[in-house]
C-alpha cells in the first residue's frame, strides 16, 4: 500500500505540468476558490523553477557550464520578477477593462501563464539542445556570428512560448470574469504589458549568452548603459 500511494504521488507530480497546460477543470477550481488557491501559487512556482532553470540551462549550455548554471538560476528569476513587476499594473488594467478581477486573481493568472511559458520552454530544450550540439563551439571560427544568430533564435523561442503562455491564460480569465469583451482586452493587454517588462528585465537580470569573446558576468555589467533592443539588434542582424 505504501509502494502504491508513493506511486500515486509520483504520477500526480508527473501529470501536473499537463494538467496545469490544458488548465483542466480542478486547476481552474483552484484559482477561483480562495482558500485552494495558495495549493495551486506552489505548484505554479515549482513549475517555473524547474520549467525555465531547465531551458536555461540548455540555452547557457553553448558558452560553457558556467553560463548554464548562471542561466538555470537567472531564468526563474527572470519569470518571477516580470510576474511581480507587471502584477500590479495587470491588475489595475484588469479593472479598467472591466474583468473585476481581484488583485490575487490576477497575480495567480499570471503567474500561470508563466508557469505554461516555461513548461513549453522545457518541452522545447531536447530540441535547443540538439541544435546546440550541431554548431560551432565558442573556441573555433565564426562563434561571434553563431553567438548573435543563437541569440536572436533563444530570443524568438522564449518570446513565442511567452505569448503562447499568456494566451492560455484566456480560459481561466474568462472563469473569473463574466464578460467575453473584457476578456479579450484583459488578456490582449497583460500580453503587451508583460512583453515590454519581460523585455526589459530580461536585460537587466541578463539570463541570455554572454559574448564568446568575454569573461561570463553573473550580473549584466552594461546593464544602465544601453538596453535589450538595441543590444540585440547590434549582435542579431
Amino acid at each position: 500500500m505504501k509502494v502504491s500511494g508513493t506511486l500515486a504521488n509520483v504520477l500526480a507530480v508527473l501529470s501536473m505540468p499537463a494538467k496545469i497546460c490544458r488548465l483542466d477543470d480542478g486547476i481552474v477550481e483552484y484559482a477561483t476558490v480562495p482558500e485552494k488557491t495558495p495549493i495551486l501559487i506552489r505548484q505554479l512556482i515549482w513549475a517555473i523553477v524547474i520549467g525555465s532553470g531547465i531551458y536555461g540551462a540548455v540555452f547557457g549550455l553553448w558558452r560553457s557550464p558556467e553560463q548554464a548554471l548562471y542561466s538555470a538560476i537567472k531564468m526563474p528569476l527572470l519569470m518571477f520578477s516580470v510576474t511581480l513587476a507587471s502584477a500590479l499594473v495587470n491588475s489595475m488594467l484588469a479593472k479598467i477593462v472591466g474583468s473585476g478581477l481581484s488583485t490575487r486573481q490576477t497575480f495567480t493568472s499570471i503567474l500561470l501563464g508563466f508557469a505554461v511559458t516555461s513548461i513549453l520552454l522545457a518541452s522545447l530544450a531536447p530540441v535547443m539542445l540538439f541544435v546546440i550540439a550541431q554548431l560551432p563551439a565558442t573556441g573555433e571560427r565564426g562563434a561571434e556570428q553563431v553567438y548573435g544568430r543563437l541569440l536572436a533564435g533563444h530570443t524568438a523561442v522564449i518570446a513565442l512560448c511567452g505569448v503562447l503562455g499568456n494566451m492560455r491564460l484566456y480560459s481561466l480569465v474568462s472563469a473569473l470574469s463574466n464578460s467575453v469583451a473584457a476578456t479579450k482586452r484583459t488578456v490582449v493587454s497583460w500580453i503587451i504589458v508583460s512583453g515590454f517588462v519581460g523585455c526589459q528585465l530580461s536585460w537587466l537580470i541578463s539570463p541570455f549568452l554572454a559574448r564568446p569573446d568575454l569573461p561570463i558576468p553573473f550580473w549584466n555589467p552594461n546593464a544602465f548603459k544601453t538596453n535589450f533592443f538595441e543590444y540585440l539588434w547590434e549582435f542579431s542582424f
